[in-house]
C-alpha cells in the first residue's frame, strides 16, 4: 500500500484480499434476456505462478459449472445483456465464483458474445 502502481501510473491506499483458491478456472460467458441466460462460449484457463494467463482452450464446461454461473447471474438479478464469470472448480467446494463482470468478454471471445447478441 502506498506504492507506486505502473498500470495507472498512481499510488494505491487500499488492499483487497482473495481466498487462494486450488482448480480448474474457467471463463464463463452468457448473454441473457428476459431473465433467460444462454451460454455464448466458456474457456479453460491455465495460469502459471505468477497468476498470469499462459494458456486457454475452448471448452464445453461441466454442466454444473454452467448451472452454478445460471445461478450466479439469478441471484444478482441479470435479465439482459452479456456477463462474463470466471468460476474456480475447487475439489473441496465445486464451483466457485471468482469474478463477474456485465461486459462482453475481452480479446478474441468478444466476437463469440458479439454475434450471440445479434
Amino acid at each position: 500500500m502506498g506504492s507506486y502502481n505502473d498500470l495507472y501510473c498512481t499510488t494505491g491506499d487500499g488492499l483487497l484480499v482473495q481466498e487462494l483458491l486450488a482448480g480448474e478456472e474457467y471463463s464463463v460467458n452468457f448473454v441473457s434476456t428476459g431473465g433467460r441466460h444462454y451460454l455464448t462460449d466458456a474457456q479453460r484457463y491455465d495460469k502459471g505462478p505468477c497468476f498470469r494467463i499462459l494458456q486457454t482452450e475452448w471448452v464445453v464446461p461441466d454442466p454444473a459449472v454452467v448451472q452454478y454461473g445460471k445461478r450466479v447471474l439469478d441471484v444478482l438479478g441479470v435479465r439482459e445483456g452479456a456477463s462474463h464469470l470466471e468460476i474456480m472448480v475447487t475439489l473441496e467446494r465445486g464451483p466457485v465464483l471468482v469474478e463477474l463482470n456485465a461486459r462482453i468478454a475481452g480479446g478474441s471471445t468478444s466476437l463469440v458474445s458479439q454475434k450471440a447478441i445479434v
